[in-house]
């Protein structure tokens, strides 16, 4: 199990060359590359976006980091328009060619809501605005990732879109936090989703009421009954540290002993699932 680490918080502070050296010397084998930071957006809205893939392509390389995941930029509503002449809906777009040009194996897409009526149940156009992409992903061999958000809050939704799906294109992704402000423990929930289709994860903690991601072991979840899920369900993928409000929380002279932490946990985690499956 590779161990990653989100880009968003150092990539923002210090730009990218400097940011992703310190995930590589802080240990972290890989990073789920962000596009919805204030560092990726101009990136991605340049018209040289695929020149500017490939420069980080080669830093990812010079700093020996894999990048088997990112995360997509996540400005699209409910009721805007499938279209690349369209801001939001392009930054989506060209967040999957940006990462396809990275060599990742499957980007997060959020899955959207009514920002008017929260209430209004939202499947349906979640399910036609993830299909738009089918063809992209296909053309680019890469996989979209559909994590539960409000959306998807329980199993049964995440399952729900995922079934309506290219099970080849689609899979899906555990967001522990997200888990456990909805109220169910992110073991049951692993052990929920359908089998084979959990491929990626979102590492965080938090009290269960607010999405707090903060760093694993200061919240509520349990997390070797999580790792022992994950290793009764033949969990394949790798372990993606997202406890970005933690790393948010210390001073630029402090960022690197942070991330040390992260790494610190998350090779404990990555202990807790060894130890499970023997």
């Amino acid at each position: 199990m590779l161990l990653a680490m989100e880009t968003s918080v150092p990539v923002s502070r210090f730009g990218e060359e400097k940011g992703l050296e310190m995930i590589a010397k802080a240990g972290f084998d890989g990073v789920d590359y962000s596009f919805y930071d204030a560092h990726s957006i101009p990136q991605l809205l340049s018209d040289d976006y695929l020149k500017k893939a490939e420069e980080s392509r080669r830093m990812l390389e010079h700093f020996g980091l894999a990048c088997n995941q990112a995360h997509a930029a996540f400005p699209f509503r409910v009721g805007m328009p499938f279209s690349l002449h369209f801001t939001e809906y392009r930054l989506v777009w060209r967040s999957i060619e940006y990462a396809a040009a990275l060599g990742v194996r499957q980007i997060i897409v959020h899955s959207v809501r009514d920002m008017v009526n929260p209430k209004n149940d939202t499947m349906d156009f979640n399910i036609l605005y993830h299909k738009t992409f089918e063809p992209l992903c296909r053309d680019l061999g890469i996989r979209i990732g559909v994590e539960n958000l409000t959306v998807t809050r329980t199993p049964e939704l995440l399952n729900t879109l995922c079934d309506a799906l290219d099970p080849e294109l689609f899979v899906a992704c555990l967001d522990t936090g997200h888990a456990n402000t909805s109220g169910c423990a992110p073991a049951d929930f692993a052990r929920a989703i359908r089998p084979g289709r959990l491929q990626s994860l979102h590492v965080h903690d938090n009290g269960g009421l607010r999405d707090d991601h903060t760093i694993p072991y200061l919240g509520t979840i349990n997390w070797p009954a999580f790792m022992s899920a994950l290793a009764e369900i033949g969990y394949e993928g790798d372990l993606t540290m997202e406890a970005i409000t933690f790393l948010r929380k210390f001073p630029n002279e402090m960022l690197q002993d942070a991330l040390n932490m992260n790494h610190a946990v998350g090779r404990q985690l990555i202990s807790l699932f060894e130890a499970a499956k023997k």
